[in-house]
């Protein structure tokens, strides 16, 4: 399956949450308040989180995108280990991983500004037929 037009096959698996690590080259100053404010989302709301995008290097799993609602979801399970959606891909770097993420930051960042865009429009739209 293909993710953000990027040039890797990624195949969507459940992993155990203690089988995911997160490489600090490129994360490295997670936000306590972020992770606090998704997990009380994830608890009140009762929210899914979207399957992690994760890599297969050197025979590990590592979170490219999603670190903080992992750390969330470790906050709300504690030290029991439990199963989460991924989708995965290999690579052979972490620079590699750190284009993916880049890549994918960047679609979703353009995704959001195009939707605000619509929205911005049908407003328009709502306003100058009343």
């Amino acid at each position: 399956m293909k993710i953000c037009d990027l040039p890797y096959e990624f195949a969507l698996s459940v992993i155990m949450s203690d089988q995911l690590h997160i490489d600090n080259n490129y994360y490295q100053n997670p936000s306590n308040e972020r992770i606090e404010r998704m997990k009380e989302h994830i608890e009140e709301d009762n929210l899914s989180v979207q399957p992690f995008v994760v890599s297969l290097r050197d025979n590990k799993y590592y979170i490219i995108q999603d670190v903080d609602a992992k750390l969330a979801l470790d906050m709300i399970n504690g030290e029991k280990s439990y199963p989460v959606f991924c989708y995965v891909c290999n690579t052979e770097s972490y620079a590699e991983e750190v284009g993916i993420s880049t890549k994918i930051y960047n679609y979703r960042y353009d995704a959001s500004k195009r939707k605000i865009e619509r929205i911005k429009n049908e407003y328009k739209k709502i306003h100058s037929n009343a």
